[in-house]
């Protein structure tokens, strides 16, 4: 499994922010507000949510009308999740600004960006149901890999059967909720059940790191 290192509160002039590592996989977080909506015609009851997902020129090799397209779904993705996240009914009539910068990106990073959302968040002490962790699998030549490189994501099946594909999962320990779950390829059903065990196991052992860690920088601050 690929090795995991994050920070919290880099980034300046942000309410909170974050850097997270997956492996090769590089996410910068910050969070922006939350502040009030401008536009009557935006006016909601509940909070609302904006998510930037962007890729660092140096970090995709794509053409960058796919890039953008990519960045759009992901954007979509991550709002999805997080609203699910934070208590948006506790700022009425304001928007929270979620921006991410993918430095560099070796697989699995929409679950870093989750992560890595989770912690800026935290950082910014904005009100959530619970600190949301997230971690991804891939099944290749009938092996399951936690947090999967680039290569794994997209790994050519050798049998012959095309039983291959991706899952990410965001999980929330305290009620026991898995809130967001994206697949793609062909994964059986069997694959799943234990794709899904091993998942939600990584995310317990994140969220424990992802406490002590805040608790600690919490501490930190407040020392006078």
């Amino acid at each position: 499994m690929k090795k995991v290192y994050f920070q919290t509160g880099l980034t300046g002039g942000a309410k909170g922010s974050s850097y997270f590592e997956l492996g090769n996989s590089k996410v910068i977080c910050s969070v922006l507000g939350p502040h009030e909506i401008k536009k009557k015609s935006e006016f909601s009851i509940n909070g609302q949510i904006s998510c930037k997902f962007e890729y660092a020129s140096f970090s995709h090799r794509g053409q960058s009308q796919d890039r953008s397209s990519k960045e759009a779904e992901i954007s979509d993705l991550i709002k999805t999740a997080l609203e699910s996240v934070v208590c948006l009914e506790m700022f009425p009539k304001a928007i929270l600004d979620i921006n991410f910068l993918v430095l560099e990106e070796d697989g699995g990073v929409i679950s870093a960006a989750l992560n890595a959302a989770g912690l800026a968040l935290a950082d910014a002490s904005i009100p959530m149901w619970d600190l949301i962790t997230s971690s991804c699998a891939s099944l290749c030549d009938n092996e399951i890999k936690i947090f999967p490189n680039q290569s794994d994501e997209y790994c050519p099946s050798n049998d012959g059967l095309d039983m291959e594909g991706n899952v990410v999962l965001a999980y929330l320990i305290a009620s026991n909720q898995i809130i967001f779950y994206h697949t793609d390829g062909v994964l059986s059903k069997e694959s799943l059940v234990d794709a899904n065990k091993k998942l939600i196991d990584t995310c317990k052992g994140m969220q424990a790191q992802f406490k002590s860690h805040l608790l600690k920088s919490f501490c930190e601050k407040n020392k006078n």
